[in-house]
């Protein structure tokens, strides 16, 4: 493969922008009791990084045909730094919120950024992997990220968690600096004549659009609901369960997703390559086996139980990103493609968003158990939308009605 250590760099820094997501997963139980928070306002604290990350990526994603995508990775990285020690500072619910908001703006400047390379990259090479290894980056960041929260915690206190947080992006930025080559989009995008620059209204009369746009959203919607639930869920039960280890549970049902997404892209490519779009049916497998687990929520209270649940949450995660990361390269070769995947990028922070701001609102009317019933009914009203759309897709109907 070309530009294999351009490859990894970005692997990495996808990886180091995304722990800032959810290093506060293991903490938030904490952080309402002691800014006495209500589930509103931890909803929000959770969910504004992501969507504001998500709001103004298509932008950035425009920006990295106009201006140099190193110089957009310093600047987010040297923003994204300032925030994470202003964590320490922080000490209400304002302020908090505040934080996440610039810091999830500083996001939007790196991560649109990482896929454009990636795509560009994954066109040189004839295939889907670099753009699935960013995928599965950021999806291995948001997964380490609970677990350096609460183990940190655990050891060190609240501080240390976000002075750990500075140290991992600061390594970030000096990749940027020394790896990273100074260029636009434009100047590597390669040519295509006989393909027209398709904007994304008319993207959206494809079925394969809309199929990716829908399960980026299943896929982190659902794994949001335990990443900005849980802690608050365990807290409030006084579960035997301590910070390292919800940390730890998070961690591995996040990492079980991201690394599926290996050997699952080589599937999903063979699939798409010699039998077209039947690679279709792992999102369905993957939705079904991602919402499932959460039917069984209220009936564990250990350990053991809860990372059960959570391993399979994350293999049916990482089932579906592989196929959608394969479509979304499909669909960004009919140009556009910095505007594309910000877009992507936006439907995945929807996801976060609305997966803690959901979750939490529920809790606000139902009991802890009952907040598990009505997201998984919520999951499978969602997956029956995708269903539908990748049976139209396999039945060879490209246009939709």
């Amino acid at each position: 493969m070309k530009n294999t250590k351009l490859v990894i760099v970005l692997f990495l820094l996808a990886i180091f922008v995304n722990t800032g997501l959810s290093i506060i997963s293991p903490l938030m139980g904490i952080i309402r009791n002691n800014l006495g928070a209500s589930l509103i306002s931890m909803a929000l604290i959770f969910g504004l990084f992501p969507i504001t990350r998500g709001i103004l990526s298509p932008l950035c994603g425009k920006l990295t045909d106009k201006f140099s995508m190193k110089y957009l990775l310093i600047t987010g990285f040297v923003i994204y730094i300032i925030m994470s020690f202003m964590y320490i500072i922080a000490d209400n619910v304002g302020s908090l919120t505040l934080v996440r908001i610039i810091q999830g703006a500083s996001a939007a400047l790196i991560l649109p950024v990482l896929f454009t390379f990636a795509g560009i990259l994954s066109e040189e090479n004839g295939t889907s992997t670099p753009t699935n290894l960013i995928m599965t980056a950021v999806t291995l960041g948001t997964a380490f990220g609970p677990l350096i929260g609460g183990v940190v915690y655990d050891f060190s206190g609240y501080n240390s968690v976000f002075i750990a947080m500075v140290i991992i992006e600061l390594i970030g930025l000096l990749l940027v600096m020394f790896f990273v080559p100074a260029h636009r989009s434009s100047e590597k995008k390669l040519e295509r004549p006989d393909e027209k620059n398709m904007s994304f209204k008319e993207k959206l009369k494809y079925h394969s659009a809309i199929i990716t746009l829908l399960y980026t959203f299943i896929t982190v919607f659902m794994m949001t609901i335990p990443l900005s639930f849980l802690s608050i869920y365990i807290t409030d039960r006084k579960l035997n369960i301590s910070t390292s280890d919800l940390g730890t549970i998070l961690f591995i049902m996040v990492f079980i997703a991201g690394i599926l997404t290996i050997p699952m892209s080589k599937l999903s490519d063979y699939h798409f390559k010699k039998k077209k779009f039947q690679n279709l049916y792992l999102l369905i497998i993957g939705g079904i086996v991602e919402t499932v687990p959460f039917f069984f929520f209220p009936s564990v209270e250990t350990f053991t139980g809860i990372l059960t649940l959570s391993v399979f949450i994350g293999i049916g995660a990482g089932m579906m990103t592989p196929t959608v990361g394969t479509l979304a390269i499909f669909i960004s070769k009919s140009g556009g493609s910095g505007f594309w995947w910000g877009i992507i990028a936006l439907t995945t922070s929807l996801g976060y968003f609305l997966g803690s701001i959901v979750s939490c609102s529920l809790a606000l009317i139902l009991s802890g158990n009952n907040v598990f019933y009505a997201c998984g009914i919520i999951g499978l009203i969602l997956i029956s939308f995708g269903i539908y759309e990748t049976s139209q897709r396999l039945k060879g109907r490209i246009l939709r009605n």
